[in-house]
């Protein structure tokens, strides 16, 4: 799907309007750690000013010559980003692309 179908999905699932975005706990659902939960095929955060949703995927075939991934990511049913890259990323540039969209939105992290 294009990225702005993608977007789309992603924005109208974890809306503030839907029960998923507002109550994601009510869904089954584990905690990772760290305020962090995954469930549903996401992971999720509950803060103060809602849910943020977030999910990397991934087709890394290098002995097939493929290598894309996709991230999209929700915050509190009002703002969404998704972004494809052709490449095979690992758990730190996972996180940097993560730190890098949301300080973009929220401001610099801390």
């Amino acid at each position: 799907m294009s990225p702005g179908d993608f977007a789309k999905l992603h924005a109208a699932w974890f809306a503030s309007t839907q029960q998923v975005g507002t109550q994601p706990s009510a869904f089954p659902h584990v905690d990772i750690g760290g305020g962090a939960f995954y469930g549903l095929g996401t992971f999720f955060r509950q803060l103060d000013a809602g849910n943020t949703f977030w999910h990397f995927g991934a087709l890394c075939f290098a002995h097939e010559g493929i290598s894309r991934g996709s991230y999209a990511v929700s915050w509190f049913g009002d703002w969404t980003a998704v972004a494809l890259y052709d490449a095979c990323i690992d758990y730190d540039a996972m996180r940097e692309l993560d730190q890098a969209l949301t300080s973009a939105l929220l401001g610099p992290l801390q």
